[in-house]
């Protein structure tokens, strides 16, 4: 799709779900849905095919629902807690599964 949102895929991928760096994974969720935005009011956007424009918008729709559920009940759990790191390692996941019909 685009070198920036290439690399916050990257970025993501690579966090370690050993330590579950939520504030790390939330500020780069923000940061995919700030570039797919940036991406939407672009002139490339109309360059794009209609399924592609579909996924972009489908793709920030996907990431706010899952910053807005699993993001928030990870960061209700306290540091530490097993709970926290499940929640960390199904946000990463979806995320990644989100933003992955974005490149194929």
């Amino acid at each position: 799709m685009t070198a920036e949102l290439a690399f916050i895929f990257e970025e993501i991928e690579a966090l370690n779900d050993k330590w579950a760096d939520l504030q790390m994974l939330l500020s780069l969720a923000n940061n995919a849905v700030y570039a797919l935005n940036k991406l939407q009011n672009s002139s490339d956007y109309a360059q794009l095919s209609a399924k592609q424009q579909q996924a972009v918008a489908d793709t920030i729709g996907d990431i706010l629902g899952t910053m807005s559920k699993e993001l928030t009940w990870a960061q209700e759990c306290q540091e530490g807690d097993a709970e926290r790191g499940q929640w960390f390692r199904k946000s990463k996941r979806q995320i990644l599964e989100d933003m992955q019909k974005l490149f194929g």
